[in-house]
């Protein structure tokens, strides 16, 4: 006699969800500082098109204590309107050398996203997190700033802008684990 394959799947379906349960709840807690947006108008006219960017840092809590664990990048581009597809490039969280008075790259996500089609074209991309350096999560003590680039709109009509760049206000934070200072 065969049993039937509904109470097979049933059964798996089942053991699945109760694993998943006894998994301990993972919340991270976000805030985020150096917001910065602008809209780029199409031709300079609001009413042939719009887009807006976005860029900003993000400060991340694994343990809900209070305390920075890690920094990462955040960057966007959304249609407004008049977008036919919308794209970023490159996303990154930038740090300031104070001895050279610039800003160099130490977490990069390169991978390039784009809208494909969808309506709104809306686009957002994170740099990789970088790891707070032990002890240092409450000293903010560095400059930071996050950096999208490559940034590009193709309008309804078929134009087509690109290259653009938007970065987030500077943010003071802790020494991250890429800094040389980091014990």
């Amino acid at each position: 006699m065969r049993r039937p394959r509904t109470v097979g799947i049933v059964v798996v379906v089942a053991g699945l969800l109760a694993a998943i349960a006894a998994l301990p709840a993972q919340a991270v807690q976000v805030d985020i500082a150096g917001h910065r947006e602008r809209v780029v108008n199409h031709f300079g006219d609001p009413a042939l098109g719009q887009t807006k960017l976005f860029a900003e840092i993000q400060f991340l809590d694994d343990d809900e204590d209070g305390v920075i664990d890690r920094l990462r990048a955040k960057s966007g581009n959304g249609e407004l309107h008049g977008v036919l597809r919308n794209a970023i490039g490159r996303t990154a969280l930038q740090q300031f050398d104070n001895s050279t008075r610039t800003f160099f790259d130490i977490a990069i996500n390169d991978s390039g996203v784009n809208s494909n089609g969808a309506q709104p074209a809306i686009v957002r991309q994170w740099s990789p997190s970088v790891g707070v350096c032990p002890g240092h999560g409450t000293t903010f003590d560095r400059v930071y700033r996050a950096r999208a680039s490559r940034i590009a709109t193709r309008w309804d009509d078929g134009w087509f802008t690109g290259d653009m760049r938007q970065y987030s206000s500077f943010v003071l934070a802790p020494m991250l684990v890429t800094d040389p200072a980091c014990p």
